[in-house]
């Protein structure tokens, strides 16, 4: 049984990215839900041996606003996401500080830096990206935005 799955919005024709989870808490401004991320081996033979095919438990939060529903913790739930919004996280967290560190490495190396400056920086290249992007955390919070539906 594959709890992620890619499905299309009936009326916009937008993938979304769904998860099955679980309410742990509600407060006034938050639903912290829980969902298991289970790999891609889940259907293998072998997985009882490997440590490759443990699922990992994520809690999402999620701003209570995204939900109009009366839900209670203990209530199996489909939290869904934008394909896009899923792709520009991706874009931000691994795509972009790895094109940082490699520009940064480059320029250094050819501005006739040392090797080791030059890593050195490079990594410091990254603490800044994401420096920035923790400070502009609460702006990107509003663009990634989960929806949430009680599953019956």
């Amino acid at each position: 049984m594959m709890k992620h799955k890619v499905k299309f919005n009936d009326d916009s024709n937008i993938a979304r990215v769904c998860r099955s989870g679980e309410v742990v808490e509600i407060n006034p401004e938050h639903i912290l839900v829980d969902i298991v991320s289970e790999s891609a081996c889940e259907a293998c033979r072998a997985k009882s041996i490997c440590s490759a095919s443990e699922g990992k438990r994520k809690t999402l939060c999620i701003p209570r606003r995204e939900s109009r529903q009366n839900l209670l913790p203990g209530d199996r739930v489909q939290v869904s996401m934008r394909m896009s919004t899923g792709l520009k996280a991706a874009l931000l967290a691994y795509f972009l500080p790895a094109m940082v560190a490699l520009a940064a490495l480059l320029l250094l190396t050819e501005a006739g830096a040392d090797e080791l400056a030059a890593g050195a920086w490079s990594l410091g290249s990254l603490a800044v990206y994401y420096t920035a992007l923790y400070m502009f955390r609460n702006k990107l919070n509003k663009q990634f935005t989960f929806s949430i539906e009680k599953i019956d």
